[in-house]
C-alpha cells in the first residue's frame, strides 16, 4: 500500500492546489472573507452594478435620450459608457485568466507539486498577492534541456564552452523595442539567447547561449 498511498497523496495535493487556484480566480480564496478584486465574479459584478441602478449607464443613457440637447446629460452618458467599456475589458481579461486555468495541455498532464516550503513561491495559488505572482515570474523564466534522457554530460554551451545538461534564463526588464505582449524569444532575451530556433515548438533549438554583464543591450541572467 505504500506506493499507492504516495500516489494518492500526490494527486490529492495536485487537486487541492488546482481547486484553490480556480476558486480564487473565479471569486475568492476558500478562507477569504472579501472578494478577490481580480476575479471573474468581481469583474462581472462591477459591470452589472455599473449598468443598473438610478445612476447606472442605462439610466444615464435614457436621461440623455429624453433630452438630447442637454450637454450635461450627454457628458454623463458618455462617461458612463466609457466606464462600462473599461469594466467589460476587465471582465474579459479576468474571464480569460480563469479560462486559461481550466485549460491544460500535454505538458501539464504530470504537474509538479513542491513539497518543500522553501520552493512554494514558485507555484503560488492563483490570485496570490506575492511578489512572484504580481510580477509574473513564470512569463520571463526559460530553460533548455540538452537531451530527453540524462547523459553523463550535456551539449549546451555558454559563451562557447561547457557541456551543460540544462541552462535556465531569467529575462530582465524589456530593452529597446522588446514587446512582452509578443511571445517570441527576441522580445525577452538578447543575443544568441534569442535565436528564432527557440520560438514556437522549438523542436531543434541551437545549443549555444551567451552570458555578459548587464548593460543597455543585454540583461539576461543565466544559471547552468
Amino acid at each position: 500500500m505504500q506506493d499507492p498511498a504516495a500516489d494518492i497523496a500526490y494527486w490529492a495535493q495536485v487537486a487541492a492546489f488546482n481547486a484553490t487556484s480556480i476558486v480564487t480566480l473565479a471569486r475568492k480564496a476558500p478562507a477569504a472573507t472579501a472578494e478577490n478584486t481580480a476575479s471573474a465574479y468581481y469583474a462581472a459584478d462591477q459591470v452589472v452594478s455599473g449598468i443598473a441602478g438610478s445612476g447606472g449607464t442605462q439610466a444615464l443613457l435614457q436621461a440623455y435620450l429624453n433630452a438630447p440637447g442637454n450637454a450635461a446629460r450627454q457628458a454623463a452618458a458618455t462617461a458612463a459608457l466609457n466606464a462600462t467599456s473599461a469594466q467589460l475589458d476587465t471582465l474579459l481579461a479576468s474571464a480569460g485568466t480563469l479560462d486559461a486555468a481550466l485549460d491544460s495541455g500535454g505538458a501539464e498532464a504530470m504537474p509538479t507539486v513542491l513539497f518543500g516550503s522553501a520552493c512554494a513561491f514558485l507555484q503560488p495559488a492563483g490570485g496570490s498577492t506575492s511578489w512572484w505572482t504580481a510580477n509574473n515570474w513564470a512569463n520571463t523564466t526559460f530553460y533548455q534541456i540538452s537531451d530527453r534522457v540524462r547523459p553523463a554530460s550535456g551539449k549546451l554551451q555558454v559563451n562557447g564552452t561547457g557541456t551543460h545538461r540544462v541552462v535556465a534564463l531569467s529575462a530582465g526588464r524589456a530593452l529597446g523595442t522588446q514587446n512582452r505582449a509578443t511571445r517570441t524569444t527576441v522580445n525577452f532575451l538578447e543575443g544568441i539567447n534569442a535565436d528564432t530556433s527557440r520560438d514556437g515548438d522549438a523542436r531543434s533549438p541551437v545549443a549555444v547561449f551567451s552570458n555578459a554583464p548587464v548593460s543597455a543591450t543585454f540583461n539576461d541572467r543565466l544559471g547552468f
